[in-house]
């Protein structure tokens, strides 16, 4: 959508914290005819692959950091933070 000029990234990132609400064109285009990771399409899951594969990693990283805090006495983090269900497939939240 952003090659194609529909729409700026801070504009989708809008319309993904409304879950859609209001431009239900866009979210018809992208459940219909934008690549998915996960379903064969090659450039699309090297992308996915570009994205998660270095935050699989700072996840790992920082759970090995916590296990030692913890070892060493430190106090815990708190409880987790709450992050909004945010959907870019086309789907909606929930």
């Amino acid at each position: 959508v952003f090659d194609r000029g529909m729409i700026s990234f801070d504009d989708f990132r809008a319309v993904l914290l409304a879950d859609w609400e209001g431009r239900e064109d866009l979210r018809q285009f992208v459940l219909r005819r934008v690549p998915h990771w996960g379903c064969g399409d090659e450039t699309a899951d090297a992308l996915a692959r570009r994205i998660c594969d270095p935050a699989a990693k700072l996840d790992s990283l920082r759970a090995s950091l916590r296990d030692l805090g913890a070892a060493l006495g430190a106090p815990g983090e708190g409880p987790p933070r709450t992050v909004k269900n945010l959907t870019n497939d086309g789907l909606r939240a929930g």
